[in-house]
């Protein structure tokens, strides 16, 4: 379900403003951080929705961890997390993308999913 190249590829390092020494950096779909082979080296743990809020909430903060690691861009936190869902959890979210579309899903929050999980 991930986006980029398995391989990494390059950094796009230059600032909004043309600067290349400004903090506003523009990533590509390229960065070693983008791409879900780099995302799922660091194993996230896969989520079933079967114990409750507690859990759900466990795994989201452990997901976020993940996601800030990797520097995952915002377009992609939905679709990488939703391939570490399983059974009950992966039924869910296979009838949410049924009900709102795929294109709905593909644009969806963080906060969103979240609430989806809990």
């Amino acid at each position: 379900m991930g986006t980029g190249t398995a391989g990494g590829g390059t950094n796009n390092n230059e600032g909004t403003n043309g600067n290349a020494n400004t903090s506003s950096v523009i990533r590509t779909e390229n960065h070693e951080g983008y791409n879900y082979k780099s995302f799922g080296g660091c194993k996230p743990k896969p989520f079933d929705g079967k114990k409750g809020a507690i859990d759900a909430t466990q795994w989201i903060i452990k997901m976020e961890a993940v996601i800030k690691l990797r520097e995952c861009m915002s377009a992609q936190t939905v679709k990488f997390a939703a391939n570490s869902l399983e059974t009950t959890a992966l039924d869910r979210w296979e009838s949410v993308k049924q009900a709102k579309g795929e294109q709905a899903v593909d644009n969806m929050k963080w906060n969103e999913f979240n609430e989806l999980i809990l």
